[in-house]
């Protein structure tokens, strides 16, 4: 009976995480906007940059420009600024203030700069050791090995981005390894679909009027703004799920 009670409670919390994920995502533009516009504006930029060369004036000249030095300069910065977006909207709904999410202790900077360094150079060390076996039976164990090992670790990382010091690597892949398996889940549900209207807009503005493309690249912005919201709320619904063995908190 306890594990069948178990069992609905998951199902009952992923529905649920699922509902606060998009419902935090789009709360984070009225709540929080001063973090969403880090995504928003250098994609706004980056836009500005390729209607003025022409990328959009058809599909031979989006594929020509792809690769512009001048587009990727400014797409390195965009980059960045959508994936702070992504961390600082996640610290936002865990610890309640801009100004809390902002201003990272050094210490907490720290932890987080190691975790990520750990989770890093883990999946390294294990690609380049899967890229050395030459039987395919060990390679799916490596991969296998490495899967688990960045689950877990990827539930110590969050944990260390919201400073949330009870979660240890030890419980990460213990009691809290089912958080890491709604993580994914979570930002699968949250990235794809936004990330596939993105995509959708670069294919409908090309060959269009300057103030369709205009337009578009706009509404693109704010989709991309949407994006790391989403992606952000995705990283603290899961984690502040509470995820584990005996159900979700």
């Amino acid at each position: 009976m306890t594990a069948l009670a178990n069992l609905s409670s998951a199902f009952r919390g992923t529905g649920r995480a699922l509902l606060d994920t998009y419902r935090l995502g789009g709360r984070a533009f009225v709540a929080a906007p001063a973090l969403v516009v880090i995504a928003i504006a250098p994609e706004f930029v980056q836009h500005v940059v390729e209607i003025r060369l022409g990328m959009f004036d058809s599909l031979a000249d989006a594929r020509a420009l792809a690769s512009d030095p001048t587009r990727w300069g400014f797409g390195y910065v965009k980059l960045a600024g959508f994936g702070l977006a992504i961390l600082l909207v996640a610290r936002f709904w865990a610890l309640g203030s801009v100004r809390r999410a902002v201003l990272m202790p050094p210490l907490a900077i720290g932890r987080l700069l190691l975790a990520l360094a750990v989770v890093l150079g883990t999946g390294f060390l294990f690609e380049r050791i899967a890229a050395l076996t030459t039987s395919t039976a060990l390679w799916a164990m490596i991969n296998l090995l490495s899967w688990t090992l960045q689950m877990g670790l990827t539930v110590w990382l969050v944990a260390t981005l919201v400073e949330d010091r009870a979660t240890t690597i030890r419980t990460a892949f213990t009691s809290r390894l089912p958080t890491a398996a709604l993580l994914l889940l979570l930002l699968a549900a949250a990235f794809a679909p936004a990330q596939m209207l993105h995509g959708l807009n670069h294919r409908w503005a090309l060959g269009q009027p300057g103030w369709l493309v205009w337009t578009l690249m706009v509404w693109d912005s704010l989709v991309v703004g949407l994006l790391a919201s989403l992606t952000g709320s995705a990283l603290w619904v899961g984690y502040g799920s509470g995820a584990s063995w005996r159900g979700w908190a």
